[in-house]
């Protein structure tokens, strides 16, 4: 004890600060239990096996059950957009390697969003420029997970950000900020080339994306330069998305949107209006709950009803009970890397639905956090 308002414990790192996890917190003092809290240790992982220091970690999407090998497998797949390549780390529970990089693929020129299909091992990248050239045309990479390799490049329109992928019809859209497009690819026969479909479907500078596969509708988050950002519906249960005319919201920078099951909702973070917004596509009804400085990606658990939002300016996160719309916290992610030259650093975020465990690509400091969450 230092004093009567302080007490120093340590705790042991082998047997508790191992891996990344919550812990309830109680002091009891002459039999009276007082100052319970609860605290999180959260993991960096290592990228160093890459062979690659310009990492700048962009884009993050989780695999459950992912067959390899016979072997049902947990993996985060991360975009590492100086590297040109996709690092896979391991989350399945109680393996040794959990928490690790395990594999580093090459994709194409500066990889930015990536979406995955567990049932079918696949993985899709944006690759947000051509290599070699000027003109922006970018491409996307399709990786086999169970071979760790890219086996089609499929070229899609200028300068491709994100992805989504349908889980019901194995259909892949990515957006193309730049062309103002959607690309469709079918993943349902990697025996032949795929032969992507490219329509005008969405507004204007798409960004961010997120599918319902049972109103087979995807919610767009898009710049839409004139009217300050906007959230389009596009029916993707035709031959072709076409975009709603009716029901869309308005939102300043949306740069990161989910799809909440259990509501039906979608939720999307306001980058410059500093909010998490919940969005109806049925009646274009939202609501907003305010979060960190400068949101830029999100990810919600929809077990638990926690949504994290990660906040690029204040180098935060930020825990929202969306049944509620309340902000818990809003925690600092560390001290930035000195001398990285990162000065408009990107995050992506995903959850681990099974351990709820928020993986977040911190670009800012050149690493892969997991960052357990709240309940």
């Amino acid at each position: 004890m230092v004093s009567d308002r302080q007490i120093d414990v340590t705790i042991p790192a082998s047997l508790f600060l191992a891996s990344p996890r919550r812990f309830a917190l109680d002091v009891v003092n002459n039999g009276v239990l007082s100052n319970a809290t609860d605290f999180a240790v959260a993991e960096s992982v290592d990228l160093s096996g890459t062979g690659c220091t310009a990492l700048q970690p962009t884009g993050v999407a989780i695999g459950e059950n992912v067959v390899i090998g016979g072997q049902p497998l947990d993996l985060a797949i991360v975009t590492l957009n100086g590297c040109n390549s996709a690092a896979v780390i391991d989350l399945t529970p109680g393996l040794t390697t959990f928490g690790q990089l395990t594999q580093t693929i090459a994709v194409g020129s500066a990889p930015t969003g990536v979406a995955v299909i567990p049932r079918l091992g696949l993985a899709v990248v944006a690759n947000s420029t051509a290599s070699g050239t000027s003109s922006g045309a970018g491409t996307a990479s399709v990786i086999d997970l169970t071979q760790n390799l890219v086996t089609q490049s499929v070229g899609v329109g200028t300068e491709p950000s994100a992805v989504a992928i349908n889980p019901y019809t194995a259909q892949a859209y990515v957006l193309n900020t730049k062309s103002n497009t959607m690309t469709q690819i079918d993943l349902t026969d990697l025996t032949k080339n795929p032969l992507p479909t490219t329509i005008g479907a969405v507004d204007e500078q798409p960004i961010a994306m997120a599918i319902d596969p049972d109103r087979q509708i995807a919610v767009v988050g898009a710049v839409s330069i004139g009217s300050g950002g906007v959230l389009d519906v596009v029916n993707i249960s035709g031959t072709a998305p076409v975009r709603k005319g009716s029901n869309s919201a308005s939102a300043n920078l949306p740069t990161g949107v989910v799809f909440d099951p259990v509501s039906t909702d979608f939720l999307a973070v306001d980058s410059l209006g500093n909010d998490c917004i919940i969005f109806n596509p049925d009646t274009g009804q939202s609501q907003t709950v305010r979060v960190g400085v400068n949101p830029t990606s999100l990810a919600y658990d929809y077990q638990t009803g926690t949504l994290i939002t990660v906040n690029t300016i204040s180098n935060t996160v930020s825990f929202v009970d969306a049944q509620r719309l309340v902000t818990k916290a809003t925690l600092p992610l560390g001290v930035p890397q000195t001398g990285v030259g990162n000065t408009n650093p990107q995050f992506g975020v995903a959850v681990h639905m099974r351990s709820n465990l928020a993986v977040i690509a911190d670009q800012i400091n050149n690493r892969v956090l997991l960052y357990p969450m709240p309940h």
